[in-house]
């Protein structure tokens, strides 16, 4: 039977970056117990999400991300306001959207797959949504209505609003899931506007 890898491709956010996103999502939290709130550490904007993907094909993948990377210039990605999925009435999932570099994220996400359809990889249907999860909701729990309302009225707060880094690179990671939720692994590292 093949191996397979759970991959992803994605943006890093420096340390600095996920420890300042990590204060302001500590706030939330404590008003917002119904969430399971994403490690700081852990947070990347992802790009495209592959699922479990052979492993004899990791190799073809990771040339074909540094073909891509090297296409595209560096860009400053700004993060700010406060989202959520499906829709801010239901806010099942809490995300950071980008005041700044969200085009540029949707052009390497446009390229990219196209060039794993050359690998035979069928990318995902949904529209791309240039984001940074924040929360995700419990499972059996209804969420916050005084979240929602928040969301709805565009009062909650924007602590995050000019926190601001270069896109410099892209990463292809293995993800790994267990109990206590999962490990990201980098497979190869890609700089933008290197060939």
């Amino acid at each position: 039977m093949a191996s397979t890898i759970r991959t992803f491709i994605a943006v890093p956010i420096p340390a600095g970056v996920q420890r300042a996103i990590g204060r302001f999502a500590r706030l939330l939290a404590r008003a917002y117990p119904e969430y399971r709130w994403s490690a700081p550490e852990k947070m990347h904007l992802t790009l495209n999400f592959l699922g479990d993907i052979p492993d004899r094909i990791v190799g073809d993948l990771c040339a074909k991300v540094a073909q891509v990377a090297a296409s595209h210039v560096p860009f400053e990605c700004v993060l700010g306001r406060i989202g959520a999925f499906p829709k801010p009435a239901r806010p099942r999932v809490l995300w950071l959207g980008l005041d700044q570099g969200g085009e540029s994220l949707s052009r390497l996400h446009y390229d990219l797959n196209n060039a794993l359809r050359e690998l035979d990889i069928e990318p995902e249907r949904k529209r791309y949504h240039p984001h940074l999860t924040l929360a995700r909701l419990r499972d059996g729990v209804r969420w916050p209505i005084s979240l929602a309302n928040d969301l709805q009225s565009g009062t909650l707060p924007t602590l995050v609003t000019s926190v601001q880094f270069d896109a410099e690179e892209m990463v292809v990671y293995s993800s790994f899931l267990d109990a206590s939720g999962s490990e990201h692994t980098p497979m190869s590292r890609a700089v933008l506007g290197r060939p």
